[in-house]
């Protein structure tokens, strides 16, 4: 796989964390279980932090940094949770999307032939965004059917 292809595979994947991010902080704002709200927070941080450790190997490849990539994003979620904010169905439902859309994102990127540190990384973020997954989809079934965020 060519450094170009790489770096795009990197920018993808920085691009979905942020905007799961961003999704994860809302949909945090309007849950009504303090568990749901904490998992909530709490991936939006390791989504945030797993830009980061991507953004780092896309740095260390020579790409550059574009800074963050969801400001439209970020418009349409505030926007979006202000109107729906005591309507769950809304962010969440779109919240499983973007999960989903994530997962998607990492499986395609392992698909691909990929220098081996940068497949390390994305392995193991892959792999806890699994695992996130799974404990988000138990907490919301414990909440009584709840959708995932």
């Amino acid at each position: 796989m060519s450094r170009p292809e790489v770096l795009d595979v990197l920018g993808e994947l920085i691009s979905a964390c942020e905007t799961e991010a961003l999704r994860f902080h809302a949909y945090a704002d309007i849950v009504g279980s303090v568990e749901l709200c904490c998992l909530c927070t709490r991936r939006a941080v390791e989504c945030m932090q797993a830009a980061h450790d991507l953004e780092a190997e896309l740095l260390r490849l020579g790409g550059e940094a574009e800074g963050p990539r969801f400001d439209e994003q970020r418009g349409w979620t505030a926007m979006r949770g202000a109107l729906g904010r005591y309507q769950r169905e809304g962010l969440s439902g779109e919240g499983a999307d973007s999960d989903f859309a994530a997962l998607g994102c990492y499986r395609r990127a392992l698909d691909r032939e990929l220098p081996a540190e940068v497949r390390a990384v994305i392995e193991r973020q892959s792999h806890r965004l699994q695992l996130t997954h799974e404990q988000m989809l138990h907490a919301c079934q414990e909440e009584g059917g709840a959708q995932v965020p």
